[in-house]
Protein backbone atom coordinates (compact mmCIF):
# COMPACT_ATOMS: atom_id res chain seq x y z
CA UNK A 1 0.00 0.00 0.00
CA UNK A 2 0.86 3.06 -1.29
CA UNK A 3 -1.25 5.53 1.57
CA UNK A 4 -2.59 8.53 0.48
CA UNK A 5 -0.07 10.70 -1.97
CA UNK A 6 -2.33 12.79 -3.35
CA UNK A 7 -4.36 14.34 -0.66
CA UNK A 8 -5.23 17.82 -2.19
CA UNK A 9 -7.25 15.72 -4.71
CA UNK A 10 -8.09 13.24 -1.88
CA UNK A 11 -6.80 9.87 -3.54
CA UNK A 12 -5.35 6.90 -1.95
CA UNK A 13 -3.36 4.87 -3.75
CA UNK A 14 -2.61 1.26 -3.46
CA UNK A 15 -0.56 -1.58 -5.08
CA UNK A 16 -2.21 -5.25 -4.37
CA UNK A 17 -2.72 -8.45 -5.47
CA UNK A 18 -6.19 -9.23 -5.82
CA UNK A 19 -7.25 -12.76 -5.44
CA UNK A 20 -10.45 -14.03 -6.97
CA UNK A 21 -11.56 -17.45 -6.93
CA UNK A 22 -14.36 -19.07 -8.63
CA UNK A 23 -15.80 -22.34 -10.27
CA UNK A 24 -15.82 -23.27 -13.92
CA UNK A 25 -17.72 -26.53 -14.38
CA UNK A 26 -16.90 -26.50 -18.14
CA UNK A 27 -13.05 -27.12 -16.79
CA UNK A 28 -13.05 -30.15 -14.65
CA UNK A 29 -11.16 -33.21 -15.58
CA UNK A 30 -9.79 -36.72 -14.54
CA UNK A 31 -6.25 -36.75 -13.42
CA UNK A 32 -6.14 -40.34 -13.94
CA UNK A 33 -7.00 -39.83 -17.53
CA UNK A 34 -4.13 -37.12 -18.11
CA UNK A 35 -1.48 -38.64 -16.63
CA UNK A 36 -2.21 -37.65 -13.11
CA UNK A 37 -1.78 -33.75 -14.17
CA UNK A 38 -4.09 -32.00 -11.47
CA UNK A 39 -3.49 -28.36 -11.99
CA UNK A 40 -2.45 -25.99 -15.23
CA UNK A 41 -1.51 -22.52 -16.07
CA UNK A 42 -3.70 -20.74 -18.75
CA UNK A 43 -3.96 -17.50 -19.87
CA UNK A 44 -6.40 -15.46 -18.26
CA UNK A 45 -7.97 -13.68 -21.32
CA UNK A 46 -8.60 -17.14 -22.60
CA UNK A 47 -10.97 -17.80 -19.69
CA UNK A 48 -13.96 -16.41 -18.70
CA UNK A 49 -13.45 -13.97 -15.60
CA UNK A 50 -15.93 -12.22 -13.47
CA UNK A 51 -16.36 -8.35 -14.08
CA UNK A 52 -15.31 -7.04 -11.18
CA UNK A 53 -14.29 -3.84 -10.80
CA UNK A 54 -13.59 -0.60 -8.47
CA UNK A 55 -16.31 0.99 -7.85
CA UNK A 56 -15.00 4.07 -5.91
CA UNK A 57 -11.97 4.62 -8.84
CA UNK A 58 -10.69 7.88 -9.12
CA UNK A 59 -7.84 7.88 -11.68
CA UNK A 60 -7.18 5.41 -14.15
CA UNK A 61 -8.23 1.81 -15.05
CA UNK A 62 -11.85 0.54 -13.32
CA UNK A 63 -10.65 -3.42 -13.89
CA UNK A 64 -7.40 -5.08 -14.17
CA UNK A 65 -5.60 -4.07 -16.71
CA UNK A 66 -1.95 -6.70 -16.65
CA UNK A 67 -3.53 -10.05 -17.30
CA UNK A 68 -1.91 -12.64 -15.73
CA UNK A 69 -2.11 -16.76 -15.98
CA UNK A 70 -4.88 -18.21 -14.07
CA UNK A 71 -4.74 -21.45 -11.92
CA UNK A 72 -7.02 -24.04 -13.10
CA UNK A 73 -7.28 -27.04 -11.18
CA UNK A 74 -8.90 -30.24 -11.97
CA UNK A 75 -12.40 -29.74 -10.27
CA UNK A 76 -13.07 -26.83 -11.93
CA UNK A 77 -11.38 -24.31 -9.32
CA UNK A 78 -9.66 -21.25 -10.78
CA UNK A 79 -7.21 -18.55 -8.72
CA UNK A 80 -6.41 -15.93 -10.68
CA UNK A 81 -3.88 -13.51 -8.79
CA UNK A 82 -3.31 -10.28 -10.77
CA UNK A 83 -1.06 -7.64 -9.18
CA UNK A 84 -2.83 -3.95 -9.63
CA UNK A 85 -2.25 -0.48 -8.80
CA UNK A 86 -5.71 1.04 -7.78
CA UNK A 87 -6.43 4.89 -7.30
CA UNK A 88 -9.30 5.27 -5.20
CA UNK A 89 -11.76 7.91 -3.94
CA UNK A 90 -10.65 8.73 -0.51
CA UNK A 91 -12.71 11.66 1.27
CA UNK A 92 -10.32 13.22 3.50
CA UNK A 93 -11.14 14.67 6.90
CA UNK A 94 -8.94 17.70 7.76
CA UNK A 95 -10.41 18.84 11.29
CA UNK A 96 -7.14 17.14 12.91
CA UNK A 97 -4.45 17.70 10.70
CA UNK A 98 -1.70 16.78 11.50
CA UNK A 99 -2.86 15.09 13.86
CA UNK A 100 -5.57 13.38 11.92
CA UNK A 101 -6.96 9.62 11.47
CA UNK A 102 -8.46 8.80 8.01
CA UNK A 103 -11.19 6.28 7.30
CA UNK A 104 -10.44 5.23 3.55
CA UNK A 105 -12.68 2.27 1.75
CA UNK A 106 -12.32 0.14 -1.41
CA UNK A 107 -15.93 -1.21 -2.85
CA UNK A 108 -15.37 -4.23 -5.41
CA UNK A 109 -18.48 -5.67 -7.47
CA UNK A 110 -19.97 -6.72 -10.44
CA UNK A 111 -21.09 -4.28 -13.13
CA UNK A 112 -23.50 -6.96 -15.10
CA UNK A 113 -24.25 -9.55 -13.16
CA UNK A 114 -26.46 -9.40 -10.38
CA UNK A 115 -26.54 -11.62 -6.82
CA UNK A 116 -28.35 -14.84 -8.24
CA UNK A 117 -26.05 -14.50 -11.28
CA UNK A 118 -22.84 -13.71 -9.59
CA UNK A 119 -22.65 -14.68 -5.72
CA UNK A 120 -19.65 -12.38 -4.44
CA UNK A 121 -18.10 -13.53 -1.38
CA UNK A 122 -14.89 -12.47 0.52
CA UNK A 123 -12.51 -15.91 1.01
CA UNK A 124 -12.66 -15.10 4.96
CA UNK A 125 -16.64 -14.48 4.96
CA UNK A 126 -16.71 -17.89 7.37
CA UNK A 127 -14.74 -15.99 9.80
CA UNK A 128 -17.45 -12.77 9.73
CA UNK A 129 -18.59 -11.25 13.12
CA UNK A 130 -21.82 -9.76 14.02
CA UNK A 131 -21.45 -6.38 14.91
CA UNK A 132 -24.46 -5.06 16.77
CA UNK A 133 -23.82 -1.49 16.27
CA UNK A 134 -23.86 -2.09 12.27
CA UNK A 135 -26.16 -4.60 12.77
CA UNK A 136 -23.88 -6.27 9.68
CA UNK A 137 -21.10 -8.90 9.73
CA UNK A 138 -17.33 -7.70 9.60
CA UNK A 139 -14.19 -9.47 8.76
CA UNK A 140 -12.05 -8.34 11.36
CA UNK A 141 -9.17 -8.67 9.33
CA UNK A 142 -10.08 -8.63 5.22
CA UNK A 143 -6.76 -7.97 3.76
CA UNK A 144 -3.71 -9.33 3.67
CA UNK A 145 -0.97 -7.25 5.00
CA UNK A 146 1.71 -10.43 4.99
CA UNK A 147 3.61 -8.86 2.57
CA UNK A 148 2.33 -4.66 3.29
CA UNK A 149 5.49 -2.64 2.96
CA UNK A 150 5.33 0.39 5.41
CA UNK A 151 4.36 3.77 4.61
CA UNK A 152 6.61 6.97 5.46
CA UNK A 153 3.67 8.89 6.40
CA UNK A 154 0.55 6.76 7.79
CA UNK A 155 0.49 3.63 9.75
CA UNK A 156 -2.20 1.19 9.00
CA UNK A 157 -4.57 0.72 12.12
CA UNK A 158 -7.45 -1.46 10.88
CA UNK A 159 -8.28 -3.55 7.97
CA UNK A 160 -11.66 -5.08 7.65
CA UNK A 161 -14.08 -6.13 5.29
CA UNK A 162 -18.14 -6.57 4.82
CA UNK A 163 -20.42 -8.06 2.21
CA UNK A 164 -23.10 -5.25 0.89
CA UNK A 165 -26.00 -5.90 -0.89
CA UNK A 166 -27.76 -2.91 -2.85
CA UNK A 167 -30.63 -3.29 -4.25
CA UNK A 168 -31.28 0.07 -7.71
CA UNK A 169 -34.56 1.08 -9.01
CA UNK A 170 -34.06 -0.25 -11.97
CA UNK A 171 -33.93 -3.69 -10.84
CA UNK A 172 -35.74 -5.79 -8.38
CA UNK A 173 -32.48 -8.26 -7.59
CA UNK A 174 -30.00 -7.50 -5.09
CA UNK A 175 -26.41 -6.19 -7.45
CA UNK A 176 -23.37 -7.34 -3.78
CA UNK A 177 -20.53 -6.04 -3.35
CA UNK A 178 -17.21 -6.27 -1.01
CA UNK A 179 -16.33 -2.76 0.84
CA UNK A 180 -12.81 -2.87 2.31
CA UNK A 181 -12.60 -0.55 5.52
CA UNK A 182 -9.05 0.99 5.95
CA UNK A 183 -8.26 2.75 8.66
CA UNK A 184 -5.40 4.98 8.56
CA UNK A 185 -3.20 7.27 11.47
CA UNK A 186 -1.02 9.94 9.76
CA UNK A 187 3.15 9.26 10.81
CA UNK A 188 3.33 12.81 12.55
CA UNK A 189 6.97 13.94 13.12
CA UNK A 190 7.48 15.37 9.48
CA UNK A 191 4.95 17.65 10.34
CA UNK A 192 5.68 18.28 13.63
CA UNK A 193 9.88 19.20 12.93
CA UNK A 194 8.20 21.31 9.76
CA UNK A 195 5.10 22.74 10.30
CA UNK A 196 4.39 23.06 13.94
CA UNK A 197 7.67 23.97 15.40
CA UNK A 198 7.96 27.17 13.66
CA UNK A 199 4.62 28.35 14.37
CA UNK A 200 5.11 28.00 18.06
CA UNK A 201 8.15 29.17 17.64
CA UNK A 202 6.25 32.46 15.12
CA UNK A 203 4.03 32.58 18.72
CA UNK A 204 7.08 32.76 21.12
CA UNK A 205 8.09 35.93 19.08
CA UNK A 206 4.53 37.58 19.47
CA UNK A 207 5.32 37.42 23.00
CA UNK A 208 8.37 39.09 22.89
CA UNK A 209 7.15 42.23 21.09
CA UNK A 210 6.30 43.68 24.57
CA UNK A 211 9.80 42.78 25.83
CA UNK A 212 11.26 45.26 23.11
CA UNK A 213 11.66 48.64 24.40
CA UNK A 214 9.12 51.22 22.99
CA UNK A 215 12.25 53.74 22.67
CA UNK A 216 13.79 51.51 20.14
CA UNK A 217 11.31 51.42 17.77
CA UNK A 218 11.30 48.58 16.67
CA UNK A 219 7.67 47.01 17.86
CA UNK A 220 5.91 47.71 15.05
CA UNK A 221 8.82 46.06 12.53
CA UNK A 222 8.20 43.08 14.53
CA UNK A 223 5.32 42.65 14.51
CA UNK A 224 4.20 42.70 11.30
CA UNK A 225 7.46 40.83 10.55
CA UNK A 226 5.74 38.21 12.21
CA UNK A 227 2.21 38.62 10.48
CA UNK A 228 3.85 38.05 7.13
CA UNK A 229 5.62 34.96 7.98
CA UNK A 230 2.34 33.80 8.87
CA UNK A 231 0.84 34.48 5.56
CA UNK A 232 3.56 32.12 4.14
CA UNK A 233 2.12 29.02 6.50
CA UNK A 234 -1.26 29.93 4.96
CA UNK A 235 -0.24 29.42 1.55
CA UNK A 236 1.91 26.43 2.25
CA UNK A 237 -1.32 24.90 4.31
CA UNK A 238 -3.59 25.60 1.21
CA UNK A 239 -1.24 22.99 -1.14
CA UNK A 240 -1.16 20.67 1.44
CA UNK A 241 -4.69 19.85 2.40
CA UNK A 242 -7.78 19.62 -0.37
CA UNK A 243 -9.96 23.17 -0.45
CA UNK A 244 -12.52 22.30 1.52
CA UNK A 245 -15.41 24.66 3.65
CA UNK A 246 -16.90 22.23 6.04
CA UNK A 247 -13.78 22.52 8.89
CA UNK A 248 -10.52 24.39 9.79
CA UNK A 249 -7.64 22.30 9.56
CA UNK A 250 -6.01 21.89 13.66
CA UNK A 251 -3.17 23.83 12.30
CA UNK A 252 -4.94 25.89 10.35
CA UNK A 253 -6.73 26.69 14.30
CA UNK A 254 -3.54 27.75 15.62
CA UNK A 255 -2.13 29.78 12.59
CA UNK A 256 -5.70 31.45 12.91
CA UNK A 257 -5.29 32.22 16.58
CA UNK A 258 -1.59 33.49 16.40
CA UNK A 259 -2.62 35.58 13.71
CA UNK A 260 -5.26 37.03 16.03
CA UNK A 261 -2.95 37.34 18.65
CA UNK A 262 -0.42 39.19 16.64
CA UNK A 263 -2.76 41.81 15.37
CA UNK A 264 -3.73 41.84 19.02
CA UNK A 265 -0.16 42.72 19.66
CA UNK A 266 0.00 45.26 17.04
CA UNK A 267 -2.61 47.43 18.18
CA UNK A 268 -1.56 47.71 21.61
CA UNK A 269 2.21 48.12 20.65
CA UNK A 270 0.52 51.24 18.86
CA UNK A 271 -1.37 52.21 21.74
CA UNK A 272 1.73 51.69 24.19
CA UNK A 273 4.39 53.50 21.90
CA UNK A 274 2.05 56.97 22.45
CA UNK A 275 1.51 56.15 25.98
CA UNK A 276 5.14 56.39 25.67
CA UNK A 277 5.85 59.53 23.72
CA UNK A 278 3.24 61.55 25.71
CA UNK A 279 4.31 65.17 27.22
CA UNK A 280 2.51 67.64 29.90
CA UNK A 281 2.20 70.18 26.99
CA UNK A 282 -0.75 68.19 24.87
CA UNK A 283 -1.76 65.51 27.77
CA UNK A 284 -2.65 65.53 31.37
CA UNK A 285 -2.44 62.46 34.13
CA UNK A 286 -5.37 61.74 35.76
CA UNK A 287 -4.59 61.22 39.60
CA UNK A 288 -6.59 57.66 39.46
CA UNK A 289 -4.06 56.89 36.22
CA UNK A 290 -0.84 57.54 38.38
CA UNK A 291 -1.72 55.49 41.38
CA UNK A 292 -3.22 52.49 39.31
CA UNK A 293 -0.12 52.24 37.10
CA UNK A 294 2.63 53.77 39.05
CA UNK A 295 2.02 51.77 42.51
CA UNK A 296 -0.73 49.56 42.52
CA UNK A 297 0.54 47.75 39.20
CA UNK A 298 4.33 47.77 39.41
CA UNK A 299 3.77 46.20 42.91
CA UNK A 300 1.40 43.05 41.58
CA UNK A 301 3.73 42.67 38.10
CA UNK A 302 6.96 42.95 40.70
CA UNK A 303 8.55 45.51 39.03
CA UNK A 304 10.47 48.79 41.47
CA UNK A 305 11.00 51.96 39.64
CA UNK A 306 14.32 52.91 41.43
CA UNK A 307 13.31 57.10 41.93
CA UNK A 308 10.42 56.23 43.78
CA UNK A 309 11.52 56.53 46.87
CA UNK A 310 10.29 60.07 48.65
CA UNK A 311 13.04 62.84 49.12
CA UNK A 312 13.13 64.42 52.41
CA UNK A 313 11.64 67.95 52.83
CA UNK A 314 14.81 70.60 52.72
CA UNK A 315 14.13 73.24 54.94
CA UNK A 316 13.77 76.71 53.07
CA UNK A 317 15.96 79.56 53.53
CA UNK A 318 14.83 83.25 51.97
CA UNK A 319 17.07 86.12 51.70
CA UNK A 320 14.82 89.04 50.99
CA UNK A 321 12.49 86.93 49.75
CA UNK A 322 14.46 84.85 47.27
CA UNK A 323 14.80 81.19 48.03
CA UNK A 324 17.98 80.67 49.76
CA UNK A 325 19.12 76.37 48.50
CA UNK A 326 21.77 74.20 48.17
CA UNK A 327 23.18 73.49 44.98
CA UNK A 328 22.51 69.52 45.40
CA UNK A 329 18.94 70.38 46.19
CA UNK A 330 18.78 72.23 43.25
CA UNK A 331 20.28 69.78 40.96
CA UNK A 332 18.46 66.39 42.99
CA UNK A 333 15.23 68.15 42.51
CA UNK A 334 15.03 67.14 38.78
CA UNK A 335 15.71 63.21 40.09
CA UNK A 336 12.51 64.20 42.24
CA UNK A 337 9.55 62.06 41.95
CA UNK A 338 6.11 63.54 41.15
CA UNK A 339 5.36 63.43 44.95
CA UNK A 340 8.23 65.53 45.63
CA UNK A 341 7.24 67.52 43.10
CA UNK A 342 3.41 68.52 44.88
CA UNK A 343 4.84 69.85 47.40
CA UNK A 344 8.23 71.77 45.99
CA UNK A 345 5.75 73.67 43.51
CA UNK A 346 3.73 75.12 46.42
CA UNK A 347 6.51 75.94 49.08
CA UNK A 348 9.67 76.57 46.87
CA UNK A 349 9.47 80.08 47.03
CA UNK A 350 7.07 81.63 50.02
CA UNK A 351 7.77 85.22 48.92
CA UNK A 352 9.18 86.32 45.37
CA UNK A 353 8.33 89.27 45.74
CA UNK A 354 11.14 91.66 46.10
CA UNK A 355 10.58 93.53 49.71
CA UNK A 356 11.36 97.09 50.62
CA UNK A 357 14.89 96.07 51.25
CA UNK A 358 15.85 95.52 47.53
CA UNK A 359 15.09 99.15 46.56
CA UNK A 360 18.43 100.22 48.82
CA UNK A 361 20.51 98.13 45.91
CA UNK A 362 21.97 99.34 42.59
CA UNK A 363 19.54 98.78 39.52
CA UNK A 364 21.44 95.95 37.93
CA UNK A 365 21.91 94.11 41.52
CA UNK A 366 17.95 94.09 41.26
CA UNK A 367 17.70 93.12 37.27
CA UNK A 368 20.08 90.43 38.39
CA UNK A 369 17.94 89.22 40.75
CA UNK A 370 15.11 89.52 38.35
CA UNK A 371 17.17 87.18 36.09
CA UNK A 372 17.69 84.77 38.59
CA UNK A 373 14.07 84.51 39.75
CA UNK A 374 13.37 83.88 35.72
CA UNK A 375 15.65 81.15 35.84
CA UNK A 376 14.19 79.21 39.22
CA UNK A 377 10.88 80.16 37.09
CA UNK A 378 11.88 77.99 33.83
CA UNK A 379 13.77 75.03 35.66
CA UNK A 380 11.03 74.29 37.74
CA UNK A 381 8.69 74.50 34.94
CA UNK A 382 11.30 72.32 33.17
CA UNK A 383 11.90 69.44 35.27
CA UNK A 384 7.57 69.34 36.38
CA UNK A 385 7.48 68.83 32.90
CA UNK A 386 10.34 66.07 32.65
CA UNK A 387 8.84 64.72 35.45
CA UNK A 388 5.82 64.25 34.11
CA UNK A 389 7.05 62.56 30.78
CA UNK A 390 9.25 60.15 32.69
CA UNK A 391 5.84 59.11 34.48
CA UNK A 392 4.35 58.63 30.76
CA UNK A 393 7.59 56.43 29.92
CA UNK A 394 6.88 54.81 33.07
CA UNK A 395 2.89 53.71 32.75
CA UNK A 396 3.85 52.75 29.25
CA UNK A 397 6.90 50.21 30.69
CA UNK A 398 4.11 48.91 33.09
CA UNK A 399 1.89 48.05 30.34
CA UNK A 400 4.30 46.40 28.54
CA UNK A 401 4.95 43.74 30.80
CA UNK A 402 1.48 43.66 31.94
CA UNK A 403 0.73 42.67 28.36
CA UNK A 404 3.39 40.55 28.09
CA UNK A 405 1.98 38.07 31.32
CA UNK A 406 -1.16 38.38 28.94
CA UNK A 407 0.03 37.54 26.08
CA UNK A 408 2.29 34.43 27.46
CA UNK A 409 -0.59 33.12 29.36
CA UNK A 410 -2.88 33.14 26.30
CA UNK A 411 -0.45 31.67 24.07
CA UNK A 412 0.55 28.77 25.88
CA UNK A 413 -3.09 28.13 26.85
CA UNK A 414 -3.89 28.15 23.57
CA UNK A 415 -1.28 26.30 22.02
CA UNK A 416 -2.15 23.30 24.68
CA UNK A 417 -5.84 23.41 24.06
CA UNK A 418 -5.71 23.38 20.25
CA UNK A 419 -3.04 20.62 20.03
CA UNK A 420 -4.47 18.65 22.72
CA UNK A 421 -7.71 18.66 20.91
CA UNK A 422 -6.90 15.74 18.51
CA UNK A 423 -8.27 12.08 19.17
CA UNK A 424 -5.33 10.79 17.87
CA UNK A 425 -2.91 11.78 20.29
CA UNK A 426 -4.78 9.64 23.08
CA UNK A 427 -4.95 6.45 20.50
CA UNK A 428 -2.46 3.73 22.22
CA UNK A 429 -3.48 1.01 19.41
CA UNK A 430 0.04 0.15 17.76
CA UNK A 431 0.00 -0.36 13.94
CA UNK A 432 -0.57 -3.09 12.05
CA UNK A 433 2.56 -4.66 10.32
CA UNK A 434 3.77 -7.59 8.46
CA UNK A 435 6.35 -8.38 11.28
CA UNK A 436 3.97 -9.56 13.36
CA UNK A 437 2.52 -12.57 11.71
CA UNK A 438 -1.31 -11.03 11.61
CA UNK A 439 -2.42 -14.98 10.18
CA UNK A 440 -6.02 -13.81 10.84
CA UNK A 441 -5.33 -11.34 7.45
CA UNK A 442 -7.44 -12.72 4.39
CA UNK A 443 -4.87 -15.09 2.47
CA UNK A 444 -2.68 -16.71 6.03
CA UNK A 445 -6.73 -17.26 7.31
CA UNK A 446 -7.69 -19.50 4.28
CA UNK A 447 -4.73 -21.49 4.65
CA UNK A 448 -4.84 -21.82 8.60
CA UNK A 449 -8.30 -23.25 8.19
CA UNK A 450 -7.30 -25.77 5.41
CA UNK A 451 -4.28 -26.73 7.37
CA UNK A 452 -6.59 -27.34 10.66
CA UNK A 453 -7.87 -30.30 10.10
CA UNK A 454 -4.19 -32.14 9.17
CA UNK A 455 -2.96 -30.52 13.04
CA UNK A 456 -4.22 -33.18 15.63
CA UNK A 457 -2.39 -30.86 18.48
CA UNK A 458 -3.84 -31.07 21.95
CA UNK A 459 -3.69 -27.58 23.61
CA UNK A 460 -0.60 -27.65 25.30
CA UNK A 461 0.73 -28.59 22.25
CA UNK A 462 -1.43 -25.57 20.12
CA UNK A 463 -0.46 -23.09 23.51
CA UNK A 464 3.49 -24.07 22.51
CA UNK A 465 4.09 -24.48 18.86
CA UNK A 466 1.43 -21.81 18.10
CA UNK A 467 4.54 -20.21 16.93
CA UNK A 468 5.26 -22.39 14.42
CA UNK A 469 2.37 -22.41 12.35
CA UNK A 470 1.05 -18.78 13.13
CA UNK A 471 -2.08 -19.64 14.65
CA UNK A 472 -3.64 -16.84 17.63
CA UNK A 473 -4.31 -18.80 20.91
CA UNK A 474 -8.37 -19.05 19.48
CA UNK A 475 -7.42 -20.71 16.39
CA UNK A 476 -5.31 -23.62 18.65
CA UNK A 477 -7.89 -23.52 21.47
CA UNK A 478 -10.62 -24.14 18.39
CA UNK A 479 -8.70 -26.49 16.24
CA UNK A 480 -7.46 -28.53 19.19
CA UNK A 481 -9.70 -31.31 19.03
CA UNK A 482 -9.05 -32.02 15.50
CA UNK A 483 -6.55 -34.59 15.44
CA UNK A 484 -4.98 -36.91 12.59
CA UNK A 485 -1.55 -36.44 13.04
CA UNK A 486 0.84 -37.68 15.61
CA UNK A 487 2.82 -35.20 17.07
CA UNK A 488 5.97 -36.59 14.73
CA UNK A 489 3.65 -34.95 11.89
CA UNK A 490 2.87 -32.09 13.21
CA UNK A 491 6.56 -31.23 13.88
CA UNK A 492 7.31 -32.05 10.99
CA UNK A 493 4.59 -30.48 9.04
CA UNK A 494 4.11 -27.64 10.98
CA UNK A 495 6.30 -25.05 8.77
CA UNK A 496 3.91 -26.35 5.87
CA UNK A 497 1.11 -24.07 6.65
CA UNK A 498 2.01 -22.02 3.28
CA UNK A 499 1.38 -24.98 1.14
CA UNK A 500 0.53 -23.84 -2.79
CA UNK A 501 -2.75 -26.06 -4.46
CA UNK A 502 0.24 -28.12 -5.93
CA UNK A 503 1.77 -29.37 -2.23
CA UNK A 504 -2.18 -29.57 -0.82
CA UNK A 505 -3.28 -32.06 -3.71
CA UNK A 506 -0.27 -33.78 -3.17
CA UNK A 507 -0.11 -34.19 0.10
CA UNK A 508 -3.47 -35.17 0.27
CA UNK A 509 -2.94 -39.04 0.20
CA UNK A 510 0.09 -38.34 2.96
CA UNK A 511 -2.84 -38.49 5.74
CA UNK A 512 -0.73 -40.28 7.95
CA UNK A 513 -2.54 -43.88 7.82
CA UNK A 514 -0.49 -47.25 7.90
CA UNK A 515 -1.49 -49.43 5.25
CA UNK A 516 -2.97 -51.55 7.71
CA UNK A 517 -5.84 -49.13 8.29
CA UNK A 518 -6.44 -48.77 5.03
CA UNK A 519 -7.25 -52.38 4.53
CA UNK A 520 -8.88 -53.02 7.86
CA UNK A 521 -11.15 -49.60 8.39
CA UNK A 522 -11.88 -48.37 5.01
CA UNK A 523 -11.73 -51.80 3.30
CA UNK A 524 -9.13 -50.50 0.75
CA UNK A 525 -6.80 -52.64 -0.62
CA UNK A 526 -3.12 -51.37 -0.70
CA UNK A 527 -3.85 -50.12 -4.70
CA UNK A 528 -6.93 -48.76 -3.86
CA UNK A 529 -5.25 -46.40 -1.35
CA UNK A 530 -2.76 -45.88 -3.74
CA UNK A 531 -4.78 -45.53 -6.71
CA UNK A 532 -7.97 -44.06 -6.02
CA UNK A 533 -7.24 -41.48 -3.98
CA UNK A 534 -7.14 -39.09 -6.81
CA UNK A 535 -10.15 -40.65 -8.29
CA UNK A 536 -12.70 -39.67 -5.62
CA UNK A 537 -13.97 -36.69 -7.27
CA UNK A 538 -13.26 -34.84 -3.86
CA UNK A 539 -12.53 -30.84 -4.12
CA UNK A 540 -9.97 -29.26 -2.66
CA UNK A 541 -11.95 -28.46 0.46
CA UNK A 542 -13.13 -32.05 0.51
CA UNK A 543 -9.45 -33.14 0.40
CA UNK A 544 -8.56 -31.14 2.95
CA UNK A 545 -11.07 -32.12 5.52
CA UNK A 546 -12.01 -35.41 5.16
CA UNK A 547 -8.22 -37.04 3.82
CA UNK A 548 -7.83 -37.70 7.93
CA UNK A 549 -10.85 -38.93 8.77
CA UNK A 550 -8.89 -42.24 9.09
CA UNK A 551 -11.18 -43.94 11.60
CA UNK A 552 -14.29 -44.51 9.23
CA UNK A 553 -17.20 -47.60 9.45
CA UNK A 554 -18.30 -49.68 6.64
CA UNK A 555 -21.63 -47.25 7.28
CA UNK A 556 -19.45 -44.34 7.59
CA UNK A 557 -18.27 -44.78 4.16
CA UNK A 558 -21.96 -45.45 2.86
CA UNK A 559 -23.12 -42.46 4.76
CA UNK A 560 -20.12 -40.42 2.87
CA UNK A 561 -20.58 -41.84 -0.88
CA UNK A 562 -22.39 -38.80 -2.06
CA UNK A 563 -19.97 -36.29 -1.01
CA UNK A 564 -16.91 -38.25 -2.56
CA UNK A 565 -19.24 -39.20 -5.83
CA UNK A 566 -18.23 -43.41 -5.16
CA UNK A 567 -20.08 -45.57 -5.75
CA UNK A 568 -20.61 -48.91 -3.46
CA UNK A 569 -18.49 -51.01 -5.90
CA UNK A 570 -16.15 -48.37 -5.71
CA UNK A 571 -16.28 -48.73 -1.86
CA UNK A 572 -15.29 -52.81 -2.04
Amino acid sequence: MHGIEDEKNQIMTTSVWLRQEWFDQRLKWNPSEYGGIKMTHIPSDHLWRPDILLYNNADGDFVVTLLTKATVHFDGKIIWEPPVIYKSYCPIDVEYFPFDMQECFMKFGSWTYDGHELDLQHICDAQAVYNEETKEKVITWGIDIKDFYPNVEWDIINVTARRKEKFYPCCPEPYPDITFNITLRRRTLFYSLNLIMPCVSISCLTVLVFYLPSDSGEKITLSISILLALTVFFLLLSDINPPTSFVIPLIGKYLLFTMIVVTMSIFLAVYTLGINFRRPATHRMSPWVRRVFTEILPRILLMRRPDMERTTRVPIRTCNGIEMRDVRDIYSSSQASSHSKEWMTESTYENTQPNSDLTKYPREIREAFQGVISIADHLKTEDEENSEARDWKYIAMVMDRLFLYIFTTACVCGTLSIFLYAPSLYDSRPPLSSDKRQVKSAGLEEQCMRMANEVGWTEEQCMSKASEVGWTEEQCMRMANEVGWTEEQCMSKANEVGWTEEQCMSKASEVGWTKEQCKNEVGWTEEQCMSKANEVGWTEEQCMSKANEVGWTEEQCMSKANEVGWTEEQFY
